[in-house]
């Protein structure tokens, strides 16, 4: 509250003591800066907000006398080393989990556009990444994809993805978000109890 109370007395004194209302020269830059402040509290705001009651969500255990939802896992990665994003992949191929597990390492590193740039030594590291990183899926059985360009970055390598999904849930994790091996069984119970629920987003810890 004493946080809330100092950034707000902060903004009217901003406002009243501070703007140079009488310089049309300066006013323009002072009200850019201004509104930036304001911008950049009323986030800080909203975080307390948010952050006043949370909320302690019990695992909901995997109703298994029904049939599971299919689980498809999609790791986007672009530069990331290999000792980055394999222990990553080497945890998605282990997961524990009572029905079928899909995983996809959706490489943007590996395009057409980036294996064939003009500067000839960058194409050569894509080209040693992408064949190391392709090896390395087959050593663990998952699913290696790429795409002809990178439109839209993670964004767009993730709808390219789901193109070629067919999973009942999509797991999306970073390249270096390691998961536990029980990921999958403390959170698809949440979509089984809530079959409108649209997504669960998890603390990066778990």
């Amino acid at each position: 509250m004493t946080g809330a109370f100092i950034s707000l007395r902060y903004i009217w004194w901003r406002y009243d003591n501070t703007l140079p209302w009488e310089s049309h020269l300066d006013i323009p830059f002072a009200l850019a800066l201004f509104i930036t402040e304001i911008y950049g509290i009323t986030i800080y705001l909203m975080g307390m907000i948010v952050n006043v009651k949370q909320h302690d969500r019990a695992i909901i255990p995997i109703d298994e006398s029904e049939p599971v939802p299919t689980v498809d896992v999609f790791i986007p990665t672009y530069n990331e080393p290999l000792h980055v994003v394999g222990p990553t992949i080497a945890a998605a191929a282990q997961l524990h989990y009572p029905g079928q597990v899909t995983v996809w390492v959706l490489d943007d590193g590996g395009t057409a556009q980036k294996l064939n740039v003009k500067d000839t030594a960058a194409a050569k590291e894509a080209r040693q990444r992408t064949n190391a990183l392709k090896a390395l899926c087959e050593k663990l059985d998952v699913n290696y994809l790429t795409r002809p360009d990178n439109s839209h970055a993670k964004a767009g390598n993730i709808n390219h993805a789901i193109k070629h999904s067919q999973g009942d849930l999509i797991l999306i994790l970073d390249a270096d978000h390691v998961p536990s091996r029980d990921f999958l069984v403390n959170t698809v119970g949440q979509f089984q109890q809530q079959p409108s629920l649209g997504f669960v987003q998890t603390p990066h810890f778990l």
